[in-house]
């Protein structure tokens, strides 16, 4: 249940940061009120670079910062056997859950909106990572000691 809770609270992060970052470069981009497709394009690739960047800082343990007790501790919660998958569902959050409502919305909405977007997309396109894992665990539970 360790890695159920690992996945989660990573899904989590990298979800917060596709909330963040893509409505955020959309209204940069967007500044003089016409948003090109190319404009559109360049911000969602530097939204899924961004997200697949972080999410790969969290799958990877750095050891750097190993001598320092608070960074040792997240180094080892945040593992990367199960961490590797998160960048997936934050790149597929990018796209389903937060594109309709920047589109469909007034253009007022707060940015912490988003983010609760995010969050909510990145944990749901994160279900089957979670069911692959459950399976894996009762696979290696029923096998055969040999």
């Amino acid at each position: 249940m360790g890695t159920i809770i690992k996945i989660v609270c990573s899904a989590t992060l990298v979800g917060a940061l596709a909330g963040l970052v893509f409505p955020f470069s959309l209204r940069i981009f967007s500044m003089d009120q016409a948003l090109s497709l190319w404009e559109l394009l360049a911000s969602l690739v530097i939204a899924i670079l961004i997200v697949n960047i972080f999410a790969l800082l969290l799958s990877t343990r750095i050891t750097v910062f190993n001598q320092a007790t608070f960074m040792f501790r997240l180094n080892l919660f945040f593992s990367p056997v199960q961490c590797k998958f998160v960048g997936i569902p934050g790149t597929l959050t990018l796209i389903i859950p937060l594109l309709g409502p920047l589109f469909g919305g007034t253009g007022n909405e707060p940015f912490w909106a988003f983010t609760i977007l995010g969050i909510v997309g990145c944990l749901v396109w994160s279900i089957p990572l979670f069911v692959w894992l459950l399976i894996s665990l009762l696979m290696k539970k029923v096998a055969p000691r040999s």
